[in-house]
């Protein structure tokens, strides 16, 4: 709660880490019809916390924050800094993601993250 989100980090509390990691796990079993051992009661709970049932997206959006604070700085997102090397990598994985898209190739890359 102190922390204002669900996405738990491994340098913070392990136990909730894993415990997390295994209600994503049972939330797409659940999802996908499978034996889960999460309950519709459970994932209106875990909803209630705004837990993150997809980790991906959610570090796609810190990333995504973290270029358009750098656009904003900068007035581009070209990112060519050493100081900013995981941004410039995640960055050029975006442009090579769409491209994928824009030729009609399986992409990791979703529509909203596009829009």
């Amino acid at each position: 709660e102190d922390r204002g989100h669900s996405n738990v980090q491994n340098r913070e509390d392990r136990s909730l880490r894993v415990w997390a990691t295994k209600q994503r796990n049972e939330f797409r079993f659940f999802r996908d019809g499978e034996k889960s051992s999460l309950t519709q009661d459970q994932i209106t709970k875990l909803k209630s916390v705004e837990f993150e049932f997809y980790e991906a997206d959610y570090k796609w959006d810190q990333m995504f924050e973290k270029l358009k604070a750098y656009y904003e700085i900068f007035g581009h997102s070209s990112v060519g800094s050493k100081e900013q090397t995981f941004l410039r990598l995640w960055s050029n994985r975006q442009r090579i993601e769409f491209r994928k898209v824009r030729d009609g190739v399986a992409s990791k890359m979703t529509q909203s993250q596009i829009a």
